[in-house]
């Protein structure tokens, strides 16, 4: 990059990085067979990851060393690929407690069927609209706003119809 556009790609990364951060906020993994939702990190169904409930650390550490890692390792399914029910192995005694939390907090995280592959959900429907994208940035823009910020947008060198795109996007 030439020193004439270093002003133009620094702002460009730092507002698709900032637009980035407002959108994955709004992701979450919706469950078909679970085999690529991470139980412990993903959030599934809108809800945080189980990795933020301190309140089952002790059950979560030891299911993680019996590897355990996706929905899908936890979920029992009949002979047509309905999922019946969760399928914890048997825990420790003094986990059991934690285990029917964890239970609970799985609650709305069943997966579908087995042939069915997960999806990524957005904001409250699970489907993205550009009015919802849209939405979501405004929430981001008046923290943006500071009179250095639009001096960097208008000043950028850069076609001056992408520092329009920017200037409308924020």
């Amino acid at each position: 990059m030439s020193t004439n556009n270093t002003t133009t790609g620094t702002l460009t990364w730092n507002l698709c990085r900032k637009s980035i951060s407002s959108f994955s906020k709004q992701l979450y993994r919706i469950p078909g067979n679970g085999e690529k939702t991470f139980l412990w990190k993903d959030r599934i169904m809108n809800s945080p990851p189980l990795n933020s409930h301190t309140e089952i650390r002790d059950i979560r550490n030891w299911l993680h060393e019996a590897g355990i890692r996706k929905l899908n390792d936890i979920s029992e399914w009949d002979s047509k690929g309905n999922w019946i029910e969760w399928a914890i192995p048997p825990v420790p005694a003094q986990f059991q407690h934690q285990s029917e939390i964890l239970k609970s907090l799985l609650l709305n995280a069943a997966p579908i069927h087995r042939n069915i592959a997960d999806r990524w959900g957005w904001g409250e429907t699970g489907f993205y609209t550009p009015s919802l994208g849209y939405s979501a940035l405004q929430t981001k823009k008046n923290r943006l706003r500071t009179p250095s910020f639009w001096k960097q947008v208008w000043s950028a060198k850069g076609l001056p119809k992408v520092n329009f795109f920017f200037w409308t996007l924020i």
